[in-house]
């Protein structure tokens, strides 16, 4: 597999300048469920949240955060956008799935065609917590993603296979669902074997209600991790 290093420098300074917070290349040839086999790349783009909006994440979900969440989907769709314009122009196909994407499978509970964790795994960003999140060493789990697939060969990353977590269970203790199951991830793990997404949903459904919005938020996991409070206090 011949990359093109040069293409990959390119993109992510490009990227990083249109206001992403990281930028990883992966290959998806070993992934199963690719909605796009004919593109065997992909760049996984990470935004991370607003840390002094995250501060005031307590007890339930906010006006502001649902703000900065709704701010940061828009971001990621705009440089995803614009990225696959730049391929184009550089005689590449790429497209997307966009970050606010409800496009979820029949007969699948709140399951997409495609998890954007995948492709940051893939691509070293992060690994997944037993807050089935992303997680980060600079963000934690405050991190938004999106998916970039293209024919470009961009020099890929070292995937991770592994949590590290450890023996923590902050995210765990923090969920008033009790979703998280507690277990370590590893590649190939399904979500359900970490996640009660059903439990995770509802409660999270009745969080929002209970602000006046329509977004399905919570954000107790994600504040909750150590990674996560380490960014937010450093910031």
């Amino acid at each position: 597999m011949r990359t093109d290093d040069a293409l990959g420098q390119l993109l992510e300074q490009y990227l990083i300048r249109m206001g992403a917070s990281g930028v990883g290349f992966a290959d998806l040839r070993p992934v199963r469920d690719n909605p796009y086999p004919e593109f065997e790349y992909a760049i996984s783009i990470m935004v991370a949240l607003d840390p002094a909006i995250l501060r005031d994440i307590a007890e339930k979900p906010t006006l502001a955060y649902r703000d900065e969440y709704s701010r940061v989907n828009s971001l990621l769709d705009n440089v995803a956008l614009k990225t696959i314009d730049l391929l184009h122009e550089k005689g590449y196909k790429a497209t997307c799935l966009l970050s606010t994407t409800r496009d979820y499978r029949p007969g699948k509970f709140l399951t997409a065609s495609f998890s954007h964790k995948i492709a940051a795994t893939l691509s070293g960003l992060g690994w997944i917590g037993k807050n089935d999140l992303l997680v980060t060493s600079a963000y934690g789990s405050a991190v938004r993603l999106n998916t970039v697939f293209t024919d470009a060969p961009v020099p890929v990353g070292q995937p991770v296979t592994v949590s590290m977590c450890g023996a923590c269970e902050a995210c765990v203790k923090a969920c008033p669902a009790a979703a998280p199951r507690g277990r370590l991830w590893q590649a190939g793990l399904e979500r359900e074997e970490i996640l009660d997404i059903r439990s995770c949903y509802l409660k999270a459904r009745e969080l929002s209600c209970e602000l006046g919005i329509d977004e399905i938020l919570c954000g107790f996991c994600m504040a909750a991790c150590p990674w996560t409070r380490r960014y937010i206090t450093n910031s």
